[in-house]
């Protein structure tokens, strides 16, 4: 993002600057969505509407390259199955958040798992 689009900095902890920063980019760019991951949070806007979930804490850092594509992967299995926007995020987080703590890609049980755990 740049200081063009008024969507400048990054992806933090605060979910209502983050929730802005996607709607605003989103809008200066007038695409139908924008989604940002990032080690804090997950963050995103559609036409419709906005949302922004932090990531899972791990226990154990195993590998992080590659995350980034689970996460993507997670985003998109919810999407095509029309799941809301945040829950969408939370999959990708929680598909990423799996990754970075055993270096395995998750299936539905280690999503569960993990979920469980957390929650």
């Amino acid at each position: 993002m740049t200081a063009a689009d008024g969507a400048d900095g990054a992806f933090d902890g605060a979910p209502d600057r983050n929730r802005d920063r996607a709607e605003t980019l989103r809008s200066a760019v007038d695409v139908t969505g924008v989604v940002s991951h990032g080690a804090d949070v997950a963050a995103g806007a559609t036409r419709d509407e906005s949302a922004v979930v932090d990531m899972l804490d791990v226990s154990e850092v195993t590998h992080t390259t590659g995350a980034g594509d689970r996460f993507s992967a997670g985003l998109a299995c919810a999407l095509a199955r029309k799941w809301p926007l945040e829950a969408a995020l939370a999959l990708g987080n929680a598909c990423a958040a799996h990754f970075v703590e055993t270096g395995e890609t998750a299936n539905p049980r280690a999503v569960r798992s993990l979920l469980t755990r957390r929650g």
